[in-house]
């Protein structure tokens, strides 16, 4: 569906996107077509207040996400900031990458709000929301961190962190083991005794002991609050931990248990016949997720796959999948990790399939690609006149920058630069060199002598760098920090947060463009219940 040239649809002028109203852009919401509906702005400008739909893809760093993102150049696509004109810029970047169907909402956020429409703050709201419902109808059970820990003194208990390993390895519960959400029903399903799932704070407890309760455990809890609720009892988190127990054998009748809950929802398990047609249909969006571990997709995987852990895809569903009644074809090679991840896309609203793929269809993933124009980077010594400037991750900035760094956010590198002296050199960094060689070329368009730390600062030894003198040069609000990346107040705002999760639950229930198949979770419920 093409956006039209009348019916509330006007035209800034010709080189514009059109604008769309708040009101029609909420009729869009429930007309079952696509839609990708992208925040331009920064992410920690998105989670103060959004759309429900929206996903927040910054015009920042818009060229390295919109190809994986919006993988159809017909996908009809309305773009949301604070009429501040960073829609406009993202409208003309997507015209010269090859978008033809984009408009954005007049009035910007503050239109949609005006008009009385819903605002979520937070971040991954769509998941975070339908871990709430799924909570509240499956009547998933729970432990405090108390009575874990009394727990654990007097009896036996597994308790596995359900997040990334990444996130285990940073911060995790005395003696628990990392196995993330998507591997449970694999690998924990046959554990005898109390099996116990937490993750940092509710979402990834609540779905993964749901997942192994649905699947026929039924001696599961959900950490409440997870590890925030641990902190806040005042018991100890380990840090730097790299042991993990991911890899143990897949559970004898894991697979048989994830077939009966994907049948149960007519979840459609295809071949490689069809796997390929609905990906060739340039009509319509389809995403290929391999949703194993990423030491599986490297060693293997098929063409064009975007490597998305199970529980993390259910997890951030609006990041990875920003195309709303876009199509979704999950695998695995083990027919337990998509057909559970199907499971719980399908009760979001997803059209989702399941594909087992066979090992001789799978090869190592196309290494990424190098920066823009890498070659041309400068490398370490600099030059004692330049002016280095990140435009990377401010909390990665933060925690190690070239030595008299200064940082910026990309989307506002003019007001940056503006008060800079003509003639100055500018290098700027980030963590790999692709965003930096990016804000090189703007600077160079905008007439200063401008390039980029070739590779990052990844390529930098950890002896040239350093966490002293931070220097900001613009608002810190590109990404949003989670209540335990802040310096101070960090109990606070983990009380806040968990009162902000749980109080998803009435608002996505009143709202009708959320999407979620209330009659799917009410009668898996149900028949848990009844098991």
């Amino acid at each position: 569906m093409r956006f039209p040239s009348h019916a509330g649809l006007t035209a800034r002028d010709a080189a514009a996107a059109p604008s769309v109203s708040a009101r029609d852009l909420h009729a869009m919401l429930t007309d079952g077509h696509e839609l990708a509906l992208l925040d331009v702005r920064e992410t920690g400008v998105h989670v103060r207040g959004h759309i429900f739909h929206a996903a927040s893809l910054p015009l920042s760093t818009l060229e390295l996400s919109i190809e994986q993102a919006l993988p159809c150049m017909a996908t009809r696509i309305v773009l949301v900031d604070d009429e501040d004109g960073l829609a406009a810029a993202a409208s003309r970047r997507l015209s010269r990458m090859g978008y033809r169907n984009v408009a954005v909402l007049g009035g910007g956020q503050a239109g949609w709000r005006a008009a009385g429409f819903a605002e979520y703050s937070g971040l991954h709201v769509p998941s975070k929301a339908f871990g709430e419902v799924v909570e509240h109808a499956y009547g998933t059970p729970s432990i405090t961190a108390e009575e874990l820990e009394a727990r654990r003194a007097s009896g036996d208990v597994l308790v596995l962190d359900s997040r990334s390993e990444e996130e285990f390895h940073a911060m995790s519960l005395p003696g628990a083991a990392s196995c993330p959400g998507g591997e449970l029903v694999a690998r924990a399903l046959r554990h005898e005794g109390l099996l116990v799932v937490n993750c940092a704070g509710r979402t990834r407890s609540i779905m993964g002991a749901q997942s192994l309760i649905s699947a026929g455990k039924h001696e599961v809890r959900a950490l409440r609050n997870g590890l925030m609720g641990q902190r806040l009892a005042g018991l100890p988190c380990h840090h730097g931990r790299r042991d993990t127990h991911a890899d143990r054998p897949v559970a004898a009748g894991a697979a048989q248990a994830a077939a009966r809950l994907a049948s149960a929802l007519d979840i459609a398990v295809i071949g490689s016949e069809r796997v390929n047609a609905l990906l060739a249909d340039t009509t319509r969006t389809c995403y290929l997720f391999d949703v194993r571990l990423p030491g599986a997709w490297r060693a293997g995987t098929l063409p064009g796959a975007i490597n998305t852990p199970g529980g993390q895809l259910v997890q951030q569903t609006d990041a990875c999948a920003p195309v709303r009644n876009a199509r979704v074809i999950v695998f695995d090679t083990d027919a337990v990790q998509a057909p559970m991840t199907a499971f719980w896309l399908s009760q979001m609203g997803w059209e989702v399939y399941v594909h087992r793929a066979p090992a001789d269809s799978l090869a190592p993933p196309r290494p990424a690609a190098p920066a823009a124009a890498d070659d041309e980077g400068t490398q370490l010594p600099l030059a004692p006149a330049v002016r280095v400037i990140d435009v990377g991750d401010s909390r990665q900035y933060r925690a190690r920058h070239l030595p008299g760094a200064a940082w910026t956010v990309r989307s506002r590198l003019a007001q940056t630069l503006a008060g800079m002296p003509a003639g100055a050199s500018l290098v700027f960094t980030c963590a790999d060199g692709r965003l930096s060689a990016l804000a090189a070329a703007d600077a160079r368009a905008l007439g200063h002598d401008a390039t980029h730390l070739r590779g990052g600062v990844q390529s930098v030894g950890a002896a040239g760098l350093t966490a002293d003198d931070p220097r900001y040069l613009t608002t810190v609000d590109d990404v949003w920090y989670r209540p335990y990346d802040r310096d101070t107040g960090v109990e606070e705002a983990m009380r806040e947060y968990l009162s902000w999760e749980t109080g998803l639950l009435a608002r996505v229930m009143a709202d009708p463009t959320v999407p979620f198949r209330h009659e799917a979770i009410l009668a898996m419920a149900g028949l848990d219940q009844e098991t």
